[in-house]
């Protein structure tokens, strides 16, 4: 993991379980930070180091599909496995790696039944980055769920620059929409909502992606309403976030952001696949992992589907000046 939040998250889990009562076989748990600087040919190296030098039971991190395919794949052959925050196309998510973050379909999917049955649109249009298979996956999921729900098929309108963004934005018009599914980044996001001011567009934004939500700031001049997919809502949260949540702040004297809500959650997966095992041998705690069960999470069950992406709760929330309101909570489908 990479970022002072997820240190910080991951020190507090790490706290936890080295507490007498709490230790798995008497063990105390360790945990060693690295940093490649955004390198990714140095990714390899690294992370077979770890595992021949340092003896590591598993590992998290990788914060972009590159550098989660670069870890799974260094670690495959050792029978390591990988937890990782990202929000990756299950084609990435190999043998030996997990995401806990809610998978790109089943935020595509929740985005669309909310569009549908809270908002009651019967037409939408897809902004979609062509740059990230991320967010193509995440608009074909959306795309097909709507259209399943009785809605017309969504327009989609790809975009591959900040600059084509207002011819985007002016194809999606043409398809009258009363929602318009945003799959792109946090960084383009402003000149999305700027283009769609611009063109006259002021039907509700929905936004999903695996980037921290609060690098944006939404304009106090915007018309539109933004919704936002998440896994971790600010209010209405479960009393597990709320105190994990009061926990961190006390101590480091600012509220955890989502990337050190998914760290800690991930270190606590781990640490639970850990225990299942009953031993520090890698291969048995990556068998955990892969089998099926489920694991305590900040909002409840967490479990890997059989492509290894998380299937937990997922929230949508209303972005007002920042705040996310009025959380509505979607569960994944049971087995």
């Amino acid at each position: 993991m990479r970022g002072e939040q997820a240190r910080q998250a991951i020190l507090l889990a790490v706290e936890h379980v080295n507490k007498e009562e709490n230790r798995i076989g008497q063990r105390r748990v360790g945990v060693l930070h690295i940093d490649v600087h955004e390198n990714l040919e140095a990714l390899q190296p690294a992370t077979v180091r770890l595992i021949k030098v340092n003896q590591v039971v598993a590992l998290l991190g990788g914060g972009s599909a590159a550098q989660v395919e670069q870890v799974g794949r260094a670690a495959q052959p050792y029978q390591v496995g990988l937890i990782t925050p990202a929000a990756v196309p299950t084609e990435v998510l190999g043998e030996n790696v997990f995401s806990i973050n809610a998978s790109l379909g089943f935020q595509g999917q929740v985005l669309a039944r909310f569009a549908a049955t809270d908002l009651k649109a019967a037409r939408a249009a897809i902004l979609a980055d062509g740059r990230r298979a991320a967010s193509l996956d995440l608009a074909e999921a959306f795309s097909k769920e709507f259209s399943k729900g009785g809605g017309q098929a969504p327009r989609q309108c790809v975009y591959k620059s900040a600059a084509d963004l207002p011819a985007a934005v002016l194809d999606s018009k043409a398809a009258t929409p009363q929602v318009i599914c945003y799959a792109g980044t946090a960084v383009d996001l402003p000149n999305a909502r700027k283009a769609l001011q611009d063109a006259g567009l002021t039907t509700p934004l929905l936004w999903a992606a695996d980037a921290e939500q609060r690098a944006f700031e939404p304009s106090s001049k915007a018309t539109a309403d933004i919704y936002f997919a998440t896994l971790y809502p600010s209010e209405g949260g479960t009393p597990e976030q709320q105190a994990f949540a009061k926990e961190y702040k006390d101590r480091f004297l600012e509220p955890p952001s989502t990337e050190g809500l998914l760290a800690y959650d991930g270190s606590q997966v781990l640490l639970q696949a850990v225990r299942r095992a009953k031993t520090i041998e890698a291969a048995k705690v990556l068998a955990e992992l892969a089998g099926g069960e489920d694991f305590d999470s900040l909002t409840g069950r967490l479990a890997f589907s059989k492509d290894h992406a998380a299937r937990r709760p997922l929230f949508v929330v209303r972005l007002e000046n920042g705040v996310m309101r009025d959380a509505k909570r979607f569960d994944p489908e049971t087995k």
